[in-house]
């Protein structure tokens, strides 16, 4: 009785242990299917989402017939998938149609300064061109001053360089008003290949209270014809003045030349006899 009731036991604790063995692997599995892969497929998801890839969502398997913390986490995550990407979309679509619009002014913008029988020049406080050139300013330069210094575009010598330097630096530092450094710029480049180039300038303010001067606009402007021009209109006007004059006062310019002619005729005779104030 002793050896069958040992055995029962024994076989009673065997099946007990299988039993207990077999609740844990049960226990396991629902675990793995009903907690741990949608908390993993819901965790792949949100990265996902985390990266920009709303392609992927959690399997309706784990949401259809549930009413628990998976199933609404995992619906949740679904439905803010569904809500970004369409925000995303929205807000690309936006940024588009912004940056389109931007290109359009910017292109109508240097298609207007092309049109301009003037050059401009944008530089920065290191004296940097930084903007793409128009083909009325590389004309005038001859050459593409883009990320060349300024200084070297307008080929200063050094000590043009360094005060020209100065200047510059005091117009970002801010502490004499932009208006009042004007007066102490570079403003004409006499004989620049030939040319008369006249130069002007525009601050580009910015920072939080749009007072501290971020970059400086250089209008280059050839001039050359019209210095030319004013030179002819301003020979042509003495011209026209002394004209005047000799009309008005006929008998004096014929005395004038009289006396000329006679002393030119002395010197011719006796050059030696006469001085070079007297000549004067």
């Amino acid at each position: 009785i002793e050896k069958k009731l040992n055995k029962e036991l024994g076989r009673i604790f065997l099946m007990f242990l299988l039993l207990i063995v077999s609740m844990i692997v049960l226990i396991f599995v629902l675990i793995d299917r009903l907690v741990v892969k949608p908390i993993q497929k819901a965790s792949e998801v949100a990265q996902l989402i985390t990266k920009g890839d709303f392609s992927k969502k959690i399997d309706s398997k784990f949401i259809t017939g549930n009413n628990n913390e998976i199933s609404i986490l995992s619906y949740s995550i679904n439905e803010m998938a569904d809500e970004i990407d369409l925000l995303t979309t929205g807000l690309k679509n936006e940024v588009d149609a912004q940056t389109n619009e931007i290109q359009l002014q910017n292109k109508s913008f240097i298609d207007l300064l092309s049109n301009l029988d003037q050059g401009f020049l944008i530089i920065n406080s290191l004296g940097h061109i930084t903007n793409e050139p128009t083909k009325k300013t590389q004309k005038i330069l001859g050459l593409n001053p883009k990320n060349k210094n300024i200084t070297d575009v307008l080929r200063l010598n050094k000590t043009e360089k360094k005060g020209f330097g100065k200047w510059l630096n005091h117009c970002f530092i801010g502490a004499i008003p932009f208006k009042d450094l004007i007066a102490l710029s570079l403003k004409r480049l006499e004989g620049f290949e030939g040319k008369v180039i006249n130069l002007e300038y525009k601050p580009i303010y910015g920072g939080s209270k749009r007072k501290k001067v971020e970059k400086i606009i250089c209008i280059v402007n050839d001039i050359t014809h019209e210095i030319n021009l004013n030179k002819k209109m301003e020979y042509a006007k003495e011209k026209s003045e002394m004209i005047l004059k000799l009309v008005e006062q006929p008998i004096e310019f014929l005395d004038i030349i009289t006396e000329l002619q006679r002393l030119l005729y002395e010197y011719g005779n006796s050059p030696k006899s006469f001085s070079m104030e007297q000549l004067f």
